[in-house]
């Protein structure tokens, strides 16, 4: 049986059964490495000061590497500080390791670490840090670089293996889902490298001179980093599809009146159509393959991400979903698709549910800080009472009143200050109020007719303070010492 199953997969996905059973560098171009450049610069940063993750969490490289480096000459120590923290980011680490990783992928191999690309040419994150490459030579060779990369390689080679099943997994799903098969392209390539000098969990991805890069940094489980994995296969996929449907899609300008009130977006995307293009198809795939259970909510915040044709794409597969062509046969007409009033008025429609939903977090924002305005008040005024300060006490909790005229606390602490100034009429009027509102706590409730009690009974009520009394006695659940009381002043009430 199983053998009939492998043979089924095999004839249905062949390029599927070939990426699971064969060795991956031989069906796709992608090239595992183990980059010193990038183990150099992230080095240096740790030596000038990037700690993020704590010492117990980091990858046992980057904690050995740290510890010998130590022991650098203090000077150059200081100048790798010095630069570190001239140029540092504010912000997350991802951001800060991107600078330094886009760095990393432009220099040439040790010890020169020179920058390979003409300056106008280097990306604008790299151009942040630029100048750090200087640093290198020296940081290398005086800190042992070469014989620590020899010690330390085994386990990046190591990483390597433990994501290679999860790349397989990823390319594989790409390419079924496609309906495509694994080419060799022969001017490109796919350069995974792990990153173990990186807290866990971060990834980045750049594109080179028709390099594909994917840096990884740790992770107990590889699997987390499998959708970026994905991502980054799909651009390689994709890239050459999209320029070669590129008439389509320069014919596709209006598209950009959906970023009209996007500055930023719109200036990046009229620079390059295609990529506005690709970002939306892959986010859109990324969707079909994985079909989440919140897809509305993830279409949502991929759209004010700027994938502006994310919706257009998603709605397009599902109709190539039914066909049985293969993806680079139905890209073309799912280009031309494009239909710009159903995409503005999908744009109108989805800038209303932002503004509903907008205006429903900040009303639950401001239910939420009153209601916390409202508990430290009303502590506030508890230990007002407590400490006998009624007048500071009335003032706090005649202003929750303006709020709210029968918040079942409020009532309460009032009905106790009319108490102590012996004005029974209005002690009494606060402390029924309490007993009948439905939301009142039971042991407010309890405590409410006890003082009740004691009203009626200085006024020989005597018959009414024995039914609270007794009602108090009857009362289910934790009453916070009402009921013993109760009992109590039963015992002493005297016959009516």
């Amino acid at each position: 049986m199983l053998r009939l199953i492998l043979g089924l997969i095999a004839v249905l996905f062949p390029f599927v059964f070939m990426v699971q059973a064969q060795d991956l560098q031989a069906v796709v171009n992608i090239n595992f490495v183990a980059d010193v450049r990038l183990f150099t610069v992230m080095s240096a940063i740790n030596a000038g000061g990037f700690d993020y993750e704590t010492a117990a969490s980091m990858h046992p490289v980057r904690r050995q590497v740290r510890e010998k480096l130590k022991s650098l000459d203090p000077l150059l120590l200081q100048r790798t500080h010095d630069f570190y923290v001239a140029h540092h980011a504010t912000g997350t680490p991802e951001r800060e390791i991107a600078r330094y990783t886009s760095l990393a992928l432009l220099l040439s191999d040790p010890p020169r670490y020179e920058i390979v690309l003409p300056t106008k040419d280097v990306p604008a994150e790299a151009r942040e840090v630029v100048g750090f490459e200087q640093v290198l030579p020296v940081f290398y060779q005086q800190g042992g670089l070469e014989q620590l990369w020899l010690e330390v390689r085994p386990q990046y080679l190591a990483e390597i293996e433990k994501y290679k099943p999860v790349v397989r997994q990823a390319i594989a799903q790409c390419l079924q889902y496609l309906r495509t098969e694994a080419r060799i392209a022969l001017n490109r390539q796919i350069v995974f490298i792990p990153d173990l000098m990186s807290p866990h969990g971060i990834s980045n991805s750049r594109i080179v001179n028709n390099l594909y890069y994917l840096v990884v940094s740790p992770a107990e489980d590889p699997a987390i980093n499998l959708r970026n994995i994905r991502h980054e296969y799909l651009h390689f996929v994709l890239d050459p599809l999209i320029e070669k449907n590129g008439l389509a899609i320069i014919q596709q300008e209006e598209a950009l009146q959906l970023l009209s009130e996007r500055p930023k977006l719109l200036e990046r995307f009229q620079k390059d159509r295609k990529l506005l293009n690709t970002e939306s198809l892959i986010e859109a795939i990324q969707l079909r393959i994985d079909r989440p259970v919140n897809v509305p909510d993830q279409l949502a915040q991929l759209y004010a991400a700027g994938n502006a044709l994310v919706y257009h794409y998603y709605e397009r597969l599902q109709e190539f979903e039914k066909t049985s062509v293969s993806f680079p046969e139905n890209l073309e007409s799912m280009i031309r698709a494009f239909n710009l009033k159903r995409e503005l008025q999908r744009k109108d429609r989805l800038a209303a549910e932002t503004e509903r939903e907008r205006e429903k977090r900040e009303q639950e924002a401001q239910q939420l800080r009153e209601k916390s305005e409202r508990l430290g008040a009303l502590e506030q005024a508890n230990v007002l009472l407590q400490n006998k300060h009624y007048v500071e006490a009335e003032k706090l909790l005649l202003a929750l009143k303006q709020r709210n005229a029968i918040d079942p606390p409020v009532l309460f602490g009032l009905g106790q200050i009319e108490m102590q100034r012996q004005r029974a009429a209005a002690a009494e009027s606060y402390f029924k109020s309490v007993i009948t509102h439905s939301q009142a706590p039971a042991w407010m409730v309890a405590w409410s007719r006890l003082y009740l009690a004691s009203l009626f009974s200085a006024m020989d009520r005597l018959p009414e303070a024995r039914d609270l009394l007794q009602q108090v006695l009857q009362a289910p659940g934790d009453l916070k010492g009402a009921r013993e009381e109760a009992s109590r002043r039963l015992a002493r009430l005297p016959a009516s």
